[in-house]
């Protein structure tokens, strides 16, 4: 038994893809809808032997509009179900089903957490790529005039571009890692100190990111 974490944005291809969807958001109105469920089943096919989808819905007031209940292959438990039927799930049930639940968490704020530094990670290997090109340059203008060779020249740019990829990768690596943890944007901010990155820099990936992620 495993789970997964998804934004509302992903919400489409999870319905197709899961067994059990369970849905407890602070949303007014409904979140999931005759025609996302319809749509999600209609372009991806479930298998035969997967059995009909399960929703779950736990939210005051509802997340799933009472219409997704009549489609075929679709089985939806909301709170009033419950209360009349009553459950009985034991002890481990309802222990597995909660660490996977706090597992999944986890790993979704985690990965939040992780995407809020991406823009600082990317303007900085942006900066350093803008820094060794413009010292290959200035290098090959000077050595070609001795005679070096381009095959030459080409080993030389590609171990400067090594040396630098290794000096960046720790601290790009240990700041997404602590990104999580309390205070974690508080690193992100020193590596821009540290590296003296153009706010505007940081800003267009932060932009040219979420435009991307509105046109999926």
């Amino acid at each position: 038994m495993s789970g997964h974490a998804v934004t509302l944005a992903g919400l489409g291809p999870a319905l197709a893809a899961a067994d059990v969807i369970i849905s407890c958001t602070g949303a007014a109105g409904h979140v999931i809808t005759r025609d996302l469920v319809s749509a999600a089943l209609t372009g991806e096919p479930r298998p035969a032997d997967q059995g009909p989808l399960v929703i779950l819905d736990l939210a005051m007031p509802r997340d799933v509009e009472p219409a997704v209940a009549g489609l075929p292959g679709v089985v939806v438990i909301g709170m009033d179900w419950l209360s009349e039927h009553g459950t009985a799930a034991g002890a481990d049930d309802v222990a597995a089903v909660g660490a996977i639940c706090e597992e999944e968490l986890a790993s979704y704020q985690s990965a939040v957490e992780a995407a809020r530094v991406a823009p600082t990670v990317v303007a900085l290997r942006a900066k350093a790529a803008t820094v060794v090109d413009a010292e290959l340059a200035r290098l090959a203008s000077r050595l070609s005039a001795d005679g070096l060779s381009g095959r030459a020249l080409d080993e030389i740019a590609q171990t400067m571009r090594r040396v630098v990829d290794k000096l960046l990768h720790a601290p790009t690596v240990r700041v997404k890692e602590l990104a999580g943890s309390p205070g974690g944007e508080e690193y992100a901010a020193a590596l821009r100190v540290l590296f003296d990155l153009d706010p505007r820099a940081v800003e267009a990936v932060t932009r040219a990111a979420t435009e991307q992620e509105d046109t999926r």
